[in-house]
Formats: C-alpha cells, sequence, structure tokens
C-alpha cells in the first residue's frame, strides 16, 4: 500500500446513530451556508429505512466516522444518491463511498442513479462528471428549481464489474 493510502471501512450503519447524526448535521449546515438549503428531508427516516434503500457510513482505519451516504429509490429502476458527505475532501473517500453505493444499487436491481446539486456546487458537479455522471434535465416526480443540477449514471455491467470491491478499500 502506498504511503498517500489508507484503509477505510464502508459499511451500513444506522443513521440514528450518534457519529451519523454528526455527519447529517454536518453535510445539513454546509449546504445552508453555502447554498442556503435547508437540510434533510421530514421523511428523512423513513426513506432510508425502506427495504429498497441503505445508508453507508465510511469508518478510518481507526473507526472514525469519515463520511455518508444514502441511496433512496426514486422510482422503477432508478435510485437517488443523497446526504453523499465526507470530511476527507479529496482523499478518495467520495469515490470509494461512490463505488458501494453502486454496488447496493445493482444488487437492489436498479439501472440507473441520479444525483441532485446545487448549480454553484462546482466540488459536487466535478465529482459527478470526474464519476461517469451526465447532466440530466431533471427527474421526473420532482418540483423543478432554477438552482438546481440534476446528473444521472446508467449502471452497466462494467460499472457492477468495477463496483463489486471488498469491505475494505483504499482512499487516496
Amino acid at each position: 500500500m502506498m504511503e498517500s493510502q489508507k484503509l477505510v471501512l464502508i459499511r451500513k450503519e444506522d443513521p440514528n446513530s450518534l457519529e451519523a447524526q454528526a455527519l447529517l448535521d454536518e453535510r445539513d449546515a454546509a449546504s445552508a451556508l453555502f447554498f442556503g438549503e435547508r437540510g434533510r428531508s421530514l421523511t428523512f427516516h423513513e426513506e432510508v429505512r425502506s427495504p429498497r434503500s441503505t445508508f453507508l457510513v465510511v469508518r478510518s482505519a481507526t473507526s472514525f466516522a469519515i463520511g455518508c451516504a444514502a441511496l433512496l429509490r426514486l422510482e422503477y429502476g432508478v435510485a437517488e444518491v443523497k446526504y453523499l458527505y465526507t470530511r476527507a475532501v479529496g482523499a478518495g473517500v467520495g469515490r470509494a463511498l461512490l463505488s458501494r453505493i453502486e454496488r447496493h444499487a445493482t444488487g437492489l436491481g436498479y439501472h440507473r442513479l441520479v444525483l441532485l446539486s446545487h448549480k454553484s456546487d462546482r466540488r459536487t458537479i466535478s465529482f459527478c462528471n470526474r464519476n461517469g455522471f451526465g447532466a440530466k434535465h431533471r427527474c421526473a416526480g420532482t418540483r423543478f428549481s432554477t438552482e438546481e443540477a440534476w446528473f444521472e449514471k446508467q449502471l452497466t455491467s462494467a460499472t457492477r464489474n468495477r463496483a463489486a470491491m471488498t469491505e475494505h478499500v483504499h482512499a487516496r
């Protein structure tokens, strides 16, 4: 393993745990500060506990929670990546988390992922572009906002193979 790499563990966890709540609170605060957005939806806990949804937490080698993401059903065959957040920006944790989300999505029978970002969130837009997401006009059944940027990614067999990794992944 290269010196610049760190071992991380990504697993399904309870979104009500104190560490998960701290990550989600940080994400909500950043969204409010930078984009004026409110945090989690009122139905967050119901959404992440759905049988076709999942909530993941990334932990460092010392078990410190450093990131999270949720996969939620949007419509038949389509899941939305939500609440994607990492404390270790630029360290590859987001990419590792997205790979695991893709693995869960294919396991749950989804064929496409979508992700919503604020139009001025350059970091997330760049992340989407680097990781195979393309711009999408908007998603059916969602309210339209001129401040939104939707992205989508088809989950192909190549995506499934790339996402099929062990529970331990290396982040840069």
